[in-house]
């Protein structure tokens, strides 16, 4: 899945239902969120496209308490489904939600406001007049704003045709392609666990460790200035290289990733 949404938005904002009305499944798997009707980890699911793109989705929770785990969810992610209430317009967790994802870097975003079967039309646009006053001066400002109803399928149509507007259609792997020729089809997209000091004769270095969300880093990778490139975004984005400089990290230095060592310079 080379290409991620996640969404964004105060509790009760109809996360979870907007991802079941786009992809059909519900990611709230645990007892205690059937229970209390409120997501408390991450939820997963896929999006199919038309030209049969599989897009993943992460569902994060919106309650303050769960903070860590919506930060956990939104790193890697490259669109934001941000949901905003008609019946209770911006709330304290749009706030932060929205400072989480404008510090980490997400340049695109659907803003939804959800509930619309709740509300009036006046009420609906004084909603996407805060959503505007809210992006203003952020990475996710002139985003598109679609307004929901998961009750009546409202919006449904125009929020999907938004989606393709924004993912880029995956290019069809050639029959005969070999594993390079593979590689250039595929993003290459860590998911960093840890980053440490290493100590080696003669050298000294950093360890990132992790598991590959999209295909393993090859050798081939590390010899090609635009995929190195592409490796070096993808740490910065995920704060991996911030972490590495305030431990010490000097540009010369090792990284071992995915089993390979290589220099990186996070300058």
């Amino acid at each position: 899945m080379p290409y991620i949404l996640g969404t964004a938005g105060h509790i009760d904002h109809g996360k979870t239902s907007l991802v079941k009305a786009l992809t059909g499944q519900d990611t709230d798997r645990l007892k205690e969120e059937k229970d209390l009707g409120i997501s408390i980890d991450l939820g997963f699911a896929h999006l199919d496209l038309p030209d049969g793109t599989r897009v993943g989705v992460v569902d994060v929770p919106g309650h303050e308490r769960f903070i860590r785990n919506m930060l956990a969810g939104a790193h890697g992610i490259d669109l934001v489904l941000f949901t905003v209430a008609a019946d209770d317009g911006v709330m304290p967790q749009t706030e932060e939600h929205l400072d989480i994802v404008h510090l980490l870097g997400v340049g695109r975003a659907i803003f939804v406001i959800t509930k619309i079967d709740l509300a009036s039309a006046a009420r609906v646009a004084e909603v996407e007049e805060e959503i505007g006053i809210l992006v203003a001066g952020t990475s996710l400002e002139q985003s598109p704003i679609v307004p929901f109803s998961f009750v009546t399928g409202q919006g449904l149509d125009e929020l999907r045709r938004e989606l393709l507007r924004r993912v880029p259609m995956a290019e069809p792997v050639p029959e005969d392609a070999g594993e390079d020729d593979v590689a250039e089809f595929q993003v290459f997209r860590p998911a960093a666990g840890r980053a440490f000091e290493v100590e080696r004769t003669g050298a000294h270095g950093f360890r990132v460790t992790g598991d590959a969300v999209d295909r393993l880093i090859a050798r081939h990778d590390l010899e090609n200035d635009e995929a190195l490139a592409h490796v070096e975004y993808r740490l910065r984005r995920m704060g991996v290289i911030a972490a590495l400089e305030a431990k010490g990290f000097e540009p010369g230095d090792d990284v071992e990733l995915g089993g390979v060592v290589f220099e990186l310079d996070p300058s």
